[in-house]
């Protein structure tokens, strides 16, 4: 039996999957806010910022968020339709995620775990990506998408 219903990306807020253009600015905001953390730590701490310094600081961080986000789900349509599906997925997410970065930046960058920098990367951070999704959502939501 086969169906004539159109695919459910076109259909508004029903489906699973995120239309492409919605994934798009949903991954580029994620990459852009571990961007702009890095960058205010290093003014924070009057460290140079350069596009080399910004990458290693932020490399390890969005590769292991869109190593594990995806996987479980933080890229789903319900995320940026529901703001108790945001929030349900955000949190196990973000701590599997940023705790893979941290042993991320442990192993690449020969550096020893600092409990003051993981507890404020993992805070902020989260903060940060937790803000701007839900940015998202709301803009989302009254866009109908």
């Amino acid at each position: 039996m086969t169906s004539t219903t159109p695919p459910t990306a076109s259909i508004p807020h029903q489906g699973t999957r995120l239309p492409w253009k919605a994934w798009a600015i949903l991954a580029l905001g994620d990459f852009l806010v571990f961007v702009l953390f890095n960058i205010l730590g290093r003014t924070d701490h009057a460290i140079p910022i350069s596009p080399q310094t910004t990458l290693q600081g932020v490399a390890p961080f969005v590769l292991a968020w869109f190593a594990v986000a995806p996987w479980l789900g933080i890229y789903r349509r319900s995320t940026f339709t529901s703001l108790r599906q945001t929030w349900l997925r955000m949190l196990p997410v973000w701590l599997v995620s940023g705790m893979l970065a941290l042993l991320l930046r442990i192993w690449w960058y020969d550096r020893p775990f600092i409990f003051s920098f993981a507890a404020i990367a993992l805070t902020f951070q989260g903060a940060m990506v937790l803000g701007w999704r839900l940015v998202f959502l709301f803009v989302a939501r009254r866009r109908q998408v």
